[in-house]
């Protein structure tokens, strides 16, 4: 199950998140972070709710051959998933919630979460400000198709698996708990 505690965020975004809820507050909006760290395994089932098999198969492919099998062996393993509304274009490793950059966060309105941007949108605009305030990068804002209101990263890009080697992001990974050292 993902964490929800900021701590178990890198130290620059976890001050950053405590900023982006002071200043929502201080806008009368209160947020929820929802989830912080999310496990490799969780990704992976959100991965495949959100895509066809085909897509999936050509992920797991790429990932291979990149020498990412151990992310790959994930999506494998969580079996099929029943195919849902996409939630997530980010396979195994390829959300910066694994390295600890990343939190989801949901503005709450008496009390009670307001998923959709019409249903509350001072309090999901205040939100994005809060954002924009930090200098995190808006979920919001990516690209038309797919919008991730809830989402807040510390760095430009889509995709960890871009910045380093495998061996690299496999040491990452393991240090946060994510992974056995024997993966």
């Amino acid at each position: 199950m993902a964490s929800r505690s900021i701590t178990s965020l890198v130290p620059e975004m976890e001050e950053k998140a405590k900023r982006v809820k002071e200043y929502c507050k201080d806008k009368g909006v209160v947020i929820l972070i929802y989830c912080t760290m999310r496990p490799l395994e969780e990704q992976a089932v959100l991965f495949r709710k959100s895509h066809d098999w085909k897509f999936i198969e050509n992920k797991i492919i790429k990932l291979e051959s990149r020498g990412f099998k151990f992310l790959a062996d994930i999506i494998k393993n969580v079996g099929p998933q029943k195919q849902i509304k996409p939630v997530t274009n980010a396979a195994p490793g390829e959300s910066f919630h694994a390295y600890g950059e990343a939190f989801d966060a949901v503005p709450l309105l008496s009390g009670k979460p307001m998923w959709k941007y019409n249903d509350y949108k001072i309090g999901w605009d205040t939100y994005a400000e809060a954002l924009k305030e930090n200098d995190l990068i808006w979920g919001g804002n990516f690209q038309k198709k797919f919008k991730d209101l809830p989402h807040a990263q510390l760095r430009v890009g889509s995709n960890p698996l871009k910045l380093y080697p495998s061996e690299v992001i496999k040491a990452i990974l393991t240090e946060n708990g994510l992974l056995n050292g024997d993966d």
